[in-house]
């Protein structure tokens, strides 16, 4: 085959070059882009392993946007506990949050667009089941059908009797995005947030079944 013999000349090529260098650049210079191909695989395949493993433990990944942990000490067991209140069995699954990512205040328009960025690629890759935040930050994600719509997968008796967070999809349908939580709530409680947030189920979770017992969990 052409390529094996391709291959067998640049080997005696690169045997009769003196130096390391020149070896390497050789190499660089006739095979860059079939390491760069390898690289990437390697890299996607790892992430994609990473993911499946980690996916086995975790029985939900939450984002708290803006909240208080920073000036608060936090109880994280809020999320496990509102679960197994559901009727959830955790066995060895933990609950994955992250309560640090923070957009406006005292960051510069290049920090929040960088967070803006993570959390639309979490939004996208399935990396997110429960997102809470204040409405200005909830409704970047409403257009996009970002959310589950609740109407569909909790009670209306239960739901209609929330202060909820709505909007008109493309079809002309009236989707329930999210539920405000007032102070008061089992995640004010736990030191996560002073003022009233929005919490929503992620459309694309892998975990939504999940995300949805939490949420009736604070509402019941």
């Amino acid at each position: 085959m052409r390529f094996i013999e391709d291959i067998r000349k640049d080997r005696i090529k690169i045997s009769q070059m003196e130096t390391r260098k020149e070896k390497l650049l050789f190499i660089w210079d006739y095979y860059k882009f079939v390491i760069i191909a390898v690289v990437c695989i390697l890299l996607i395949g790892g992430i994609s392993v990473g993911q499946a493993l980690r996916a086995k433990d975790v029985a939900m990944y939450v984002v708290t946007l803006n909240s208080d942990y920073s000036i608060n000490e936090v109880d994280e067991t809020v999320f496990m506990d509102g679960l197994v209140k559901e009727g959830y069995e955790p066995g060895d699954k933990v609950v994955d949050v992250n309560d640090f990512m923070s957009l406006g205040g005292m960051f510069t328009e290049e920090e929040d667009i960088s967070t803006m960025q993570v959390l639309t690629a979490l939004f996208t890759i399935s990396d997110l089941d429960v997102f809470v935040a204040d409405e200005e930050y909830f409704a970047k994600y409403v257009e996009d059908d970002g959310y589950a719509d609740l109407s569909k997968l909790i009670d209306g008796d239960i739901l209609n009797s929330q202060k909820l967070y709505k909007h008109v999809n493309s079809d002309g349908v009236e989707v329930v995005d999210g539920i405000y939580l007032e102070p008061g709530s089992m995640l004010h409680k736990a030191g996560y947030y002073h003022d009233e947030v929005l919490i929503g189920a992620c459309a694309s979770g892998n975990n939504l079944e999940e995300a949805i017992l939490f949420i009736k969990s604070l509402i019941d």
